[in-house]
């Protein structure tokens, strides 16, 4: 099934993967997404004996508290309809075998899912000096690729290693502007600005024009942290940050290297104002939808 699909090469290979992976990830969320596929949730908040002295069998308690027909069944849907969609476009000869080798693939990748959802949350609890963090995680990922690819090599020098060094030192230089303590002084004593969602939105949205978003959030973070921000100014610097690529192109620095690498490969460009015209009042309307959705946080 898998190497039908694979070798047709069209546009509805992708949306074959897609609706596969639709499938698999909603069947895990049917099935365990409740309460089963968090062991923190029983282990983090003491329900484990709970479960266990339960007057009903093991396995029905585990069925019964994993069911999650609210998410779990839209995103089954979805993707079947993308999955019977696509494999109609590839004309893939589908018999009784074919769709009963597509269950097995299904649950097997979802108890799989649902196995390192197990292993880490354990290593968290059980051993934390071994619980992995998101470099050694994403290391993990590559691993297969290039320890067992043939083409490793070429996929190594594909790697944009300019853009990543750049962003790497722009938080190097956000965290060595906050050690130097210039930016500390500055904040000290104004607390409660840090604490007003409309501020700090509108201020990130801005402020993001002369800095760009990333080294921004970098270099606010740590002020909302020792001033003990509630959550509503996290989420209102998540926000603006977000917005402020919108409103121009220095707003964000992933908006200057895709501009630059359309002009690189292809010639085509967009100018401050062509992208201005679309941004201003796209980002003062997604702006007002958050501060209103703030605003009742």
């Amino acid at each position: 099934m898998a190497r039908g699909i694979i070798s047709s090469g069209t546009v509805a290979v992708a949306l074959a993967l897609l609706g596969l992976a639709l499938v698999v990830r909603g069947t895990m969320e049917l099935c365990f997404g409740l309460n089963v596929a968090f062991p923190s949730r029983r282990i983090g908040r003491g329900q484990l004996d709970h479960m266990l002295l339960m007057p009903q069998p093991l396995w029905t308690t585990i069925a019964c508290d994993g069911f999650c027909p609210a998410s779990g069944s839209g995103q089954v849907l979805a993707g079947t309809a993308v999955l019977t969609w696509a494999v109609r476009a590839l004309e893939l000869p589908v018999g009784g075998i074919w769709i009963a080798g597509l269950l097995v693939q299904v649950v097997s990748a979802a108890g799989i899912m649902l196995a390192f959802a197990y292993l880490w949350a354990s290593l968290a609890f059980v051993a934390p000096r071994l619980a992995f963090g998101l470099v050694p995680i994403a290391l993990i990922s590559a691993l297969p690729i290039l320890l067992g690819s043939p083409k490793r090599l070429r996929l190594v020098r594909g790697i944009d290693w300019t853009t990543l060094v750049f962003f790497a030192s722009m938080f190097v230089l956000m965290r060595s502007v906050w050690e130097t303590e210039w930016f500390r002084p500055l904040a000290a004593g104004r607390e409660g600005l840090f604490a007003s969602t409309p501020v700090i939105l509108s201020g990130s949205i801005l402020m993001s024009q002369v800095l760009s978003n990333v080294p921004l959030v970098a270099l606010v973070l740590p002020v909302l942290i020792q001033s003990q921000a509630p959550v509503k100014a996290f989420v209102a610097l998540a926000a603006g940050s977000t917005l402020a690529g919108n409103l121009f192109i220095l707003g964000a620095a992933s908006n200057v290297i895709i501009i630059e690498g359309a002009e690189r490969r292809t010639g085509a460009t967009l100018t401050f104002m062509d992208f201005a015209r679309a941004g201003l009042p796209l980002t003062f309307l997604t702006g007002l939808v958050y501060w209103i959705w703030l605003d009742g946080f």
